[in-house]
């Protein structure tokens, strides 16, 4: 049949190894055609030949099965930074240095991912001079060898972040379809209540800093164009550094960054909530890091954290009286106050965020009580946990069956021991009663 012409065949010369000999050898080939008038035939063949010398080498991805494909020599040693992120108030010199002999740095100041292709060649001579606030993000690269982990240090000079102006260069003037907002308030920054502390007022607790591809963030493909968009299509590449204003130890630690929440997702807030995600794919897979500044109950290990924008009575409500009853601490109250109580409650504390060099607000960094969280409070494998965000509209983790037998139970109504020891089965009695006082004293 003429389909016949487009299959190709294949043929094992492995088991006849044995008949080359050492010089040149010859590969006959011998085609067929139907009729010996007829033109239509057509013969290509191509020898492939594949040699196991030995090689060590790292490989990206497994191929079982098949050919390796082209691998690399070895890793490279991250960049170490002769300055740590910080608060300046006066232009300094950095150095970067690899202990990889033969590697080129590569660095970006734009919040880009350097690489080979990308960013600025470090040179040794001059260093980097630093005049105002900057984002250093530092690989380094050698052919044959895998690049090292890229590392970002931010650099921050509040006298220039209360000036922070409309118009910041390399940032788009809309999100999606929203005026963009990055000015500092100068109703606040010149206000005499605030203009004489305001800069050690930026200081007076941790900061937390987020640099990722200004595209990423806040252009059309970017999160915060697109704050009612969710889910791991909508999860970017970024880093987060801790940095204490009295020169501690913070971090810095690749992660991905995704916008969070629900009616605060709206695009006519322009303050958002995030949540950052600790993954494989980015760096780490847990935070492992006293986040929560010694709270006695608190765990150092994290999948997940939310930054809270806050979004009920809240000054970015535009609406005047949730402005009068605007407060960042009864979210964090209630939740202290179920750990008071002998329950669990999520972990909270506040920063002042950056994105990308821009002062982004005060936020609420807390846990996430997801399935991670309850292994990490209550015990077990993180799998044998469910965990629901107002059913049915999100099951976050596992699934909604033990809770939908609690619901029908409590339905049904419990009017006799019978039906409060079936309930007592599903619910944490206890727990519950608690979490209703709470509330409604709160209330």
């Amino acid at each position: 049949p003429a389909d016949d012409a487009l299959i190709s065949e294949d043929f094992s010369l492995s088991a006849h190894l044995g008949l080359l000999q050492a010089g040149d050898n010859v590969l006959a080939i011998h085609g067929l055609n139907d009729n010996v008038a007829s033109d239509d035939f057509l013969l290509l063949p191509e020898l492939v030949g594949v040699s196991n010398q030995p090689n060590a080498q790292y490989f990206d991805l497994p191929t079982p099965g098949s050919y390796n494909q082209p691998g690399f020599a070895g890793f490279l040693s991250p960049v170490e930074f002769s300055v740590a992120h910080g608060f300046f108030d006066a232009a300094f010199r950095l150095d970067l240095s690899t202990s990889s002999t033969g590697a080129a740095l590569h660095y970006t100041t734009d919040g880009t991912w350097p690489d080979d292709t990308n960013g600025a060649i470090y040179n040794p001579v001059t260093g980097i001079t630093i005049r105002d606030t900057s984002m250093i993000r530092a690989v380094a690269v050698m052919a044959g060898f895998q690049p090292s982990t890229c590392r970002t240090h931010t650099y921050i000079f509040l006298d220039g972040v209360i000036q922070q102006p409309t118009n910041p260069p390399g940032f788009p003037a809309s999100w999606g379809s929203q005026p963009a907002d990055y000015e500092m308030d100068p109703d606040v920054v010149n206000d005499p209540l605030y203009n004489g502390t305001i800069v050690d007022d930026l200081k007076s607790i941790p900061t937390l800093s987020i640099v990722t591809r200004p595209a990423d963030m806040f252009e059309s493909s970017g999160i915060y164009a697109n704050p009612n968009a969710s889910g791991v299509a909508w999860e970017k590449p970024a880093s987060f550094e801790l940095i204490y204003p009295d020169g501690r130890e913070g971090f810095s630690v690749n992660c991905g960054v995704r916008i969070y929440g629900g009616v605060g997702r709206n695009p006519v807030f322009l303050k958002h909530t995030f949540r950052l995600l600790f993954k494989s794919d980015y760096g780490p897979t847990k935070l492992r890091y006293d986040l929560f500044d010694g709270d006695r109950y608190a765990d150092d290990e994290y999948d997940t954290i939310i930054l809270r924008a806050g979004f009920n009575n809240a000054w970015h409500r535009n609406n005047d009286s949730e402005e009068r009853r605007a407060q960042y601490l009864r979210d964090n109250w209630m939740s202290r106050s179920q750990w008071d109580m002998g329950q669990k409650g999520i972990h909270g504390t506040f920063h002042h965020l950056y994105v990308n060099g821009l002062y982004w607000g005060l936020y609420n960094t807390v846990e996430r009580p997801n399935a991670d969280f309850a292994s990490s409070y209550y015990g077990g494998r993180k799998e044998e946990w469910d965990a629901l965000n107002s059913y049915p509209r999100n099951v976050v983790d596992g699934v909604a069956t033990d809770w939908v037998t609690a619901q029908n139970i409590a339905q049904a109504g419990v009017a006799d021991p019978a039906g409060y020891d079936a309930l007592a089965q599903d619910v944490d009695i206890p727990n519950l009663i608690d979490y209703m006082i709470l509330n409604f004293y709160a209330g």
